[in-house]
């Protein structure tokens, strides 16, 4: 099991909680792989946005043949929730990979909407990249004005999902990421 090696920034901590090592670098690793021969999911905006939101690849990771992976998600959201005390369901949805390429980014917005992300309440980023592997790309949230300190691989940042967010540009090599939410009932 992950030690529970929470970090806190001053500037950052009301934002977002970090865990050091809540995947391996071999963890990391074979998510990668497990991914890498997954067709990319189609992200068709209704209306269209007058520029692009996103530039990314991303990839839905079944938890078939990594339950590992659903329960050390669990863990990590109940941890989590311990700060943030939302009303949430047990349920881990299976988590998207994203990799950022060159250029790649992800503008402002939340994770909260309408429809099935309604009853997002907290979002979990696992780093899967090394540092050296790119630049830029960093996980920014709105009420900070640099990017969050995302210190090695396996590196877990947890916020609640209606806090608006960004990836910022990636400026060489690639970025990749595991991210899911945790739901619950609709916020009252």
């Amino acid at each position: 099991m992950p030690r529970d090696a929470l970090t806190h920034a001053s500037d950052y901590a009301a934002a977002a909680l970090i865990f050091e090592g809540a995947l391996s670098p071999a963890e990391c690793c074979q998510i990668r792989e497990l991914t890498s021969a997954l067709p990319p999911l189609d992200f068709d905006y209704y209306p269209k946005p007058a520029e692009p939101v996103r530039h990314a690849a991303t990839k839905q990771l079944p938890f078939d043949g990594c339950a590992w992976l659903a329960e050390r998600l669990r863990h990590y959201a109940r941890v989590v929730n311990d700060c943030y005390g939302f009303d949430l369901d047990e349920v881990i949805r299976e988590p998207l990979v994203v990799t950022y390429p060159e250029g790649g980014f992800l503008g402002w917005h939340t994770d909260l909407g309408a429809g099935f992300v309604s009853t997002r309440k907290i979002s979990l980023s696992i780093q899967l990249s090394e540092p050296h592997e790119y630049e830029g790309g960093g996980l920014q949230m709105v009420c900070c004005e640099e990017p969050l300190a995302i210190p090695a691989i396996g590196t877990l940042a947890a916020f609640p999902s209606h806090l608006a967010h960004r990836v910022t540009p990636v400026t060489r090599g690639a970025r990749w990421a595991l991210v899911t939410w945790v739901h619950g009932p609709s916020f009252r």
